[in-house]
């Protein structure tokens, strides 16, 4: 069974949070709750794309970065 792509996008982040050793605390800022990040780990919701990209700079990634990993790794066909 595939998981749908929000469970995919959080399970993904939350591999990538933790492999930094950082805590959910460690990203939150006034614009994204712990709570927030959460659920989205969880695939309970999804996070706006002005969210997304805050907790993915949270996490000291890049866009570009992240979505590489969610293509594991390997190049995109549509930038070649």
């Amino acid at each position: 069974m595939r998981m749908n792509r929000s469970m995919e996008l959080g399970e993904l982040y939350r591999e990538l949070r933790i492999a930094r050793g950082l805590k959910l605390k460690d990203v939150a800022n006034d614009n994204l709750s712990v709570s927030q990040l959460s659920r989205f780990e969880n695939g309970q919701t999804m996070l706006a794309a002005d969210k997304l990209l805050l907790a993915i700079e949270g996490i000291h990634m890049t866009f570009s970065e992240f979505s590489h990993a969610l293509n594991n790794y390997k190049d995109n066909d549509f930038l070649n």
